[in-house]
């Protein structure tokens, strides 16, 4: 499945013509990854970062650009961590 996450983050600067439908199929399929593999790993981060920045554009309720808006921060605080994580190993520490 990476291999496909990988090609749709690659397709990134098309998902500004997703439809409503199209986003709430990958949400699913996002979802159905996550718990698939018990983690979230660095390319699945990266495309919940972008569905769920698209999900809060598209959300028709403040209640789920709210839900939308935290689960993107959330994930935009592993990706850091990650990062972080790396750039300690780079270092040496």
């Amino acid at each position: 499945m990476e291999s496909s996450i990988r090609n749709k983050l690659e397709r990134y600067p098309h998902f500004t013509r997703y439809d409503k439908q199209e986003l709430l199929n990958d949400m699913v399929v996002f979802q159905e990854e996550r718990n698939r593999l018990g983690k979230l790993t660095p390319d699945l981060i990266e495309w919940g970062v972008v569905l769920y920045d698209l999900l809060t554009k598209f959300a028709e309720t403040l209640a789920l650009e709210k839900l939308s808006r935290t689960y993107h921060r959330h994930l935009l605080e592993e990706q850091k961590k990650i990062k972080y994580k790396g750039f300690k190993l780079i270092q040496g520490g």
